[in-house]
């Protein structure tokens, strides 16, 4: 299998939108839950789709692995010692943290609580160690389609998988499919991972409807939303990757954006329900809380990334080449 080298520009993107995500939670989520105040910075509700901007950055750079990998286990292997070590370290402390201090309305049961390990939770609507998780699903069923794509040698036919599932995802829209088979087949965001995948084809393996079809997912994209401004958004992303294409990000290549990057995934998994467990805690004024809060979260993901995300990746790579 060829290594790859990161995308700087993506890490830079990657971080950005783990930021979006956190004030969203810290600013809008929270006061919506657990106080009675205005939100402070009306404008941050549209912090939730950074989220989306992940997934468009997982298609591109999970589909050049994809296109550099000629085993279904290996890509496996990859997908694995990158996602659940750091997962099963967050929703460890997580839960901890919650059963300890209490957060009313996101306390899980033990059961519940040992599911989580599989990252399969939402399938069987059992609750998620923290909400944030929600969108680990999506990620875990392109991964699996990805894998399914290698193992049967089809990643040749990506174009034709790509219109398949924009034809299902569209067919969604009128026929009502069971909650399941739209999980399963990722009828609700897979159109923002399509977007991803043409970007990448269009940028290494051009032919001439590519662009047809990104421009299909990106209309599809549409129904990833509740509404016209969203979708304002996620065109914006749209545009992003259109300058990355053309090499304009280069600007986004600086060192705290980068780290940012480096610790998206940690910082993505641990700052919600532990964050909200401090601001319930901390009575001081509302703009330090919050300050306080997003130190100790940025610190705290720092530490997984450093302590467990890159000596778990490290060893488990290094085991799997053994092998």
């Amino acid at each position: 299998m060829k290594t790859t080298s990161r995308i700087l520009e993506l890490d830079a993107l990657r971080g950005l939108a783990a930021v979006a995500v956190v004030l969203f939670h810290y600013f809008i989520k929270y006061n919506q839950e657990y106080t009675n105040s205005s939100n402070i910075i009306d404008p941050l509700v549209y912090g939730q789709y950074g989220v989306h901007l992940f997934f468009m950055i997982s298609g591109y750079v999970i589909f050049m692995t994809v296109d550099k990998t000629d085993s279904w286990l290996k890509f496996a292997r990859l997908r694995f010692s990158r996602l659940f070590p750091t997962y099963w370290s967050a929703i460890i402390i997580t839960f901890i943290i919650v059963s300890i201090f209490g957060l009313a309305g996101r306390e899980i049961s033990w059961k519940a609580f040992l599911f989580n390990f599989s990252m399969l939770q939402e399938l069987f609507t059992i609750p998620h160690v923290d909400g944030a998780y929600w969108s680990l699903l999506p990620e875990l069923m392109f991964y699996i389609l990805m894998g399914v794509l290698i193992r049967f040698n089809l990643v040749k036919h990506i174009r034709l998988v790509n219109v398949l599932w924009l034809g299902l995802i569209l067919v969604n829209q009128f026929i009502e499919i069971p909650e399941l088979i739209r999980q399963i087949f990722n009828l609700k965001c897979g159109a923002l991972f399509i977007v991803g995948v043409q970007f990448y084809l269009i940028k290494h393996h051009t032919r001439h409807w590519d662009v047809i079809i990104l421009i299909g997912a990106y209309l599809l994209s549409y129904f990833t939303v509740p509404n016209h401004i969203a979708f304002a958004i996620i065109t914006s992303f749209f545009l992003i990757f259109i300058g990355f294409h053309f090499g304009l990000l280069k600007f986004l290549k600086f060192k705290p954006l980068l780290y940012l990057g480096a610790i998206s995934y940690p910082l993505y998994l641990v700052h919600q329900n532990i964050g909200y467990v401090v601001m319930n805690l901390l009575e001081i004024p509302v703009w330090l809380e919050t300050t306080l809060v997003i130190i100790l979260s940025l610190g705290l993901s720092s530490l997984i990334h450093f302590f467990i995300e890159k000596p778990s990746l490290q060893y488990l790579r290094n085991r799997f080449k053994t092998k």
